[in-house]
């Protein structure tokens, strides 16, 4: 399992950085540090919607005996507005997100006011008195110039890009996403547009593959799925493998007389193998004309896993993400699961409230399973997998 992993570390290609306009940036992984080039916010600003004052002439207001100021100013947001020498007992409208005048150091919200009709001049009762710098944002509270805002790793999330935009950005340093291409193989093989004949069975593990590859974070493209007939394989790779980063197979590569994959591939850069894992003992990694590739087997649950354990944390590590694995819980095995030979077994599994339990016997062929599970269960060499035994899972519906 252990060489297997890396072996396949190995075979992937460096991270890329490149930039992206903002707009194109969610859901990417940030490449660098962003941090602030300018104090968020840049200027001392009403947190409310009201009345900019000098707050020893507004202390000890209330209702009973409210402090009267006479409106000197308005000040709307994105003004500039210079005042001189207020005159005593004066105040100044203020809205939301306006800069507040240099003269004043309290704003009193709308709500604490009675009397006021609009426009300077007019006076304003203040009903309740504030602490000295009440609903002021005061420039840099947020974000000081040079404070990091985002790191490194950070996935770019809506919320994130808006980080983005208030710093001024209107691009950003990026992993790049791989290209990846996904072929099945299978004179069984059919479309599910086409009459379904006896003996066929529909394309799937091809479109899991793709979306498990585009869950991950890269770009898959899924290739025309061919037959076993060599020449076809081999014209089909040519065709393709000079325009992605990665090339991943499925089905081909186990001890039958009709291995395409394994039969094509045997004169390339390619080594197949039996990895100790179940589902999914036959493996191949290498390169097809200097392009990574990774065969897996042909079951649907063994193409499954294989992408779970080997490619998927790859595939994140080389596009920047922090978290790469799976969120794994501690859980107690609901029901036995057999023991299999010297191999660790990942047994697809529902879990709930602390308690996994296998969906099935275990066959690679099950669609029921995949489509009833959220989980893997890993069962080393050595764990017994009794009823109740601990055991590490892996989520699949989770975050990562």
């Amino acid at each position: 399992m252990d060489e297997h992993r890396q072996g396949v570390s190995e075979l992937m290609p460096a991270p890329t950085p490149m930039s992206v306009s903002i707009d194109e940036a969610v859901g990417r992984v940030l490449a660098k540090d962003v941090c602030a080039r300018f104090p968020i916010p840049s200027f001392d600003n009403s947190a409310v919607d009201g009345f900019a004052v000098r707050h020893d002439e507004v202390a000890g207001a209330s209702s009973v005996r409210p402090a009267e100021l006479t409106v000197h100013a308005i000040a709307p947001a994105g003004t500039d507005i210079r005042l001189g020498d207020l005159p005593p007992r004066s105040a100044v409208q203020i809205m939301t997100g306006a800069p507040l005048p240099p003269a004043l150091d309290t704003v009193i919200p709308v709500e604490w006011t009675t009397g006021f009709v609009a426009g300077p001049g007019q006076q304003v009762q203040i009903t309740a008195h504030p602490d000295y710098g009440a609903n002021i944002r005061r420039r840099g509270e947020d974000l000081r110039a040079g404070a990091l805002a985002l790191r490194a790793g950070d996935v770019l999330h809506p919320a994130r890009t808006a980080v983005l935009a208030a710093l001024g950005a209107t691009s950003v340093s990026v992993y790049r996403p791989l290209r990846v291409a996904v072929m099945s193989t299978g004179t069984e093989l059919t479309e599910p547009s086409k009459q379904l004949h006896h003996g066929q069975i529909y394309e799937s593990n091809g479109v899991m593959l793709s979306a498990a590859i585009r869950a991950a974070g890269a770009s898959a493209e899924r290739l025309p799925f061919v037959s076993d007939d060599i020449r076809l394989f081999r014209d089909a790779l040519a065709e393709y493998s000079q325009s992605v980063d990665l090339i991943v197979t499925t089905g081909g590569i186990s001890a039958g007389t009709h291995e395409v994959v394994k039969s094509a591939l045997t004169q390339e850069e390619v080594s197949f193998m039996q990895v100790a894992i179940k589902p999914g003992k036959p493996q191949g990694i290498g390169h097809y004309r200097g392009t990574p590739i990774v065969c897996f087997p042909g079951n649907p649950v063994s193409a499954y896993t294989s992408f779970e354990v080997f490619l998927r944390p790859q595939l994140r590590r080389v596009m920047g993400y922090r978290a790469t694995a799976r969120q794994v819980v501690r859980a107690c095995l609901g029901s036995a699961i057999p023991k299999r030979g010297q191999a660790d077994q990942y047994r697809l599994g529902i879990y709930e409230d602390g308690v996994a339990d296998p969906v099935s016997t275990g066959a690679s062929h099950s669609i029921r399973a995949l489509g009833a599970a959220n989980c893997l269960i890993v069962l080393p060499v050595g764990l017994e997998g009794a009823e109740g035994d601990v055991v590490e899972v892996w989520l699949l519906d989770g975050p990562h």
